[in-house]
């Protein structure tokens, strides 16, 4: 694979990995990688599937040349690219995996200290979650983490919320529903955590497990580090779980748009949330970016202007679609915020692509592999390398997607990690 040098730091060839499906490289993915701290070092880790449906994990001291791959000894169904492996890492440097759930048990397993040694299976917090989908990772300043997932089917589910403290070692419940869709819709959120370690999350619901009854982008914000309270952008109050008929509504799309589900969010510096996906107006299916200004309820749709094309989003499972659903990282803030945007797009032959504004003025696009057609990957970067280092830190690899939840004849392909410095998209 060719990647600019001009921009990319680092590309570490990792080893051969699943490719029959999108897997490994979906948007709702939190992690693919992380950073964690061991005895006052850092070291990196990555986990994917293997062509024989292992999860393997590569880990890299600080310091260190290379990479150790290693088989964890647990398997998922890569067929279904619901089954994603989401990895977090917590204050004490132990690393937690959850892997291959489509409404299923949830599969959870920790490693020793360091990210070293077998990883040991457990329990969250028991029985309950016997229908788990999307389950994912949100590393707290103190060490702690979040975990979020559905519970429930397409078109009738509810968000589940969770924390581990790394001083007890223990989890905790702290929303059995933060989000519903009272058995007639389901909501597909993204989530943040911002520097005073509140969660943001937005949100579409989805009336029906077909994709074109996707509609209207929603938002709440934890009033504080407990997650226990939650409020609109304007400070009202919600009463838990938030509906339908109390959710705030920062954009509203009407279903039959083509709007994604499960996209990027972030904050800048000013804890102001950012939010990339696409819809189709005016014959064009294109990205935009939306954003929160000062003024309370005030909301921002920023068209990048990017794309030329349309296509029709239709059916349930996995889609097979033309372009990836984009990340977003912010640096910044109001009129000096720059917005990068992760893409990959038939458009512009299927590479990995960063598309870069100051404040959503004039969009410029930087390929990061050229010559390279990535299939159906899809973008998601380390947050924590992104606020411990500023630089962009991207699982990539070729990938194949049929249009359902099945797989491919091509079973390999080779993993990267590839690291980016922003400053060279400016």
């Amino acid at each position: 694979m060719a990647f600019d040098d001009a921009v990319v730091v680092e590309a570490s060839a990792l080893s051969d990995a699943w490719a029959g499906t999108s897997v490994n490289a979906t948007s709702f993915r939190r992690n693919a990688s992380v950073v964690g701290t061991y005895a006052g070092k850092e070291f990196e880790a990555v986990a994917y599937y293997d062509a024989a449906a292992q999860v393997v994990l590569a880990r890299r001291d600080e310091g260190a040349s290379g990479w150790t791959v290693s088989g964890t000894g647990l398997y998922g169904d890569p067929d279904d690219a619901h089954n994603v492996i989401s990895l977090g890492v917590d204050g004490n440097g132990t690393l937690h995996l959850a892997w291959g759930v489509h409404n299923a048990q949830l599969r959870y397993a920790t490693s020793a200290a360091g990210g070293r040694g077998a990883f040991v299976r457990g329990t969250i917090l028991g029985d309950d979650e016997s229908r788990v989908t999307y389950p994912q990772f949100y590393a707290r300043s103190d060490g702690g983490l979040y975990l979020m997932y559905r519970d429930g089917v397409s078109g009738n589910g509810t968000v589940v919320l969770d924390r581990f403290d790394a001083t007890t070692l223990t989890w905790s419940r702290i929303a059995t529903s933060l989000i519903s869709g009272d058995g007639e819709r389901s909501p597909y959120w993204e989530a943040v955590v911002d520097s005073q370690d509140r969660l943001h999350v937005m949100w579409t619901w989805r009336d029906t497990p077909d994709v074109a009854s996707n509609h209207d982008i929603m938002y709440a914000v934890a009033a504080d580090d407990t997650g226990l309270t939650w409020t609109d952008s304007s400070g009202a109050e919600y009463d838990l779980p938030i509906t339908a008929d109390t959710a705030e509504v920062a954009v509203a799309v009407p279903q039959g748009s083509n709007l994604m589900n499960q996209t990027g969010l972030t904050v800048d510096a000013d804890d102001r949330p950012y939010l990339a996906t696409y819809w189709a107006e005016g014959g064009i299916t294109q990205y935009r970016v939306v954003t929160r200004t000062a003024a309370p309820g005030g909301w921002t749709v920023l068209d990048t202007g990017i794309r030329n094309t349309t296509f029709e989003m239709a059916g349930a499972g996995t889609k097979a679609l033309p372009l990836a659903r984009p990340d977003i990282a912010v640096s910044g803030s109001g009129t000096d915020a720059v917005i990068h945007l992760l893409i990959r797009d038939d458009e512009r032959d299927g590479a990995f692509s960063i598309a870069t504004s100051v404040a959503g003025g004039e969009w410029h696009v930087r390929d990061v592999t050229a010559g390279s057609d990535l299939g159906w990957w899809e973008p998601t970067y380390d947050r924590d390398a992104w606020r411990r280092q500023g630089l962009l830190t991207v699982y990539v690899q070729r990938l194949i997607q049929t249009d359902g939840d099945s797989g491919a004849p091509a079973r390999r392909s080779p993993a990267y990690l590839v690291t980016v410095d922003p400053a060279a998209l400016t």
